[in-house]
């Protein structure tokens, strides 16, 4: 048991603090990723998820944690939004994500006033917004494909650094979907036992924005991108 429980510490450190190795590499590369609206939108994600997470583990006392998930979950979703928002360039797709992030953010607010202030129920965690915003990033998930699906100016879709941060951000959502889902409906112990895959898919995402990061500097270092096309227009 007292391994078990030195295990789950482990990952658990390495979760909290694996945030800080995307926020080291953009420091390292400050001067070609600051001026990249999508790496500061990620570094300001990630510093709100390492801010919070501390907060939880350090300062904020564990009756409190119920009411901090939420203000979590919203800030997360309107960040992810707001990344896909500027990775799809397709201006009705964009207009799309705008839509259904306004709507699932309307919904949310309403979902806690009437959860938290109107019936007072006290869950373990908010898992019907969880799945909400999983489903949402699915979606945009979906639409980011299918537009690199129909781009032919690219041969390589790995050597583009969000797709390396969309690829981060699926993994860690569906690897964590159904644990959030059934959070409230099984015992704290329970929940512990299962906490530490939610633990890996965030180191996973974290490695994944670090090298998203890198690559994104990298291609800004050069005088100019490097374009194929597949199909001549000639």
């Amino acid at each position: 048991m007292a391994k078990t429980n030195t295990i789950e510490n482990l990952f658990i450190s390495l979760a909290i603090y694996s945030d800080l190795l995307p926020l080291l590499c953009f420091c390292a590369f400050f001067s070609k990723l600051k001026g990249d609206l999508v790496t500061r939108i990620l570094v300001g994600y990630i510093l709100f998820d390492f801010i919070i997470n501390l907060g939880l583990i350090y300062f904020i006392p564990a009756k409190f944690h119920n009411r901090t998930y939420p203000v979590f979950t919203l800030v997360e979703t309107l960040l992810f939004a707001a990344f896909f928002y500027q990775v799809i360039k397709n201006t009705l797709t964009r207009k799309k994500v705008l839509y259904l992030t306004v709507i699932i953010a309307v919904a949310f607010l309403a979902y806690y006033y009437y959860a938290y202030f109107a019936t007072r129920q006290r869950h373990v965690l908010d898992s019907i917004p969880i799945g909400f915003e999983t489903i949402l990033i699915f979606i945009f998930t979906f639409l980011y494909f299918y537009e690199q699906l129909n781009d032919t100016t690219e041969l390589f879709i790995y050597t583009k650094p969000h797709f390396w941060c969309v690829l981060g951000i699926l993994i860690y959502l569906s690897g964590s979907f159904f644990i959030y889902i059934f959070a409230n409906q099984i015992t704290i112990e329970e929940l512990g036992q299962f906490w530490i895959i939610t633990n890996i898919v965030s180191i996973i995402k974290n490695l994944f924005f670090t090298l998203a990061f890198f690559l994104q500097a990298r291609l800004a270092g050069r005088k100019g991108p490097q374009k194929y096309n597949l199909y001549s227009t000639n």
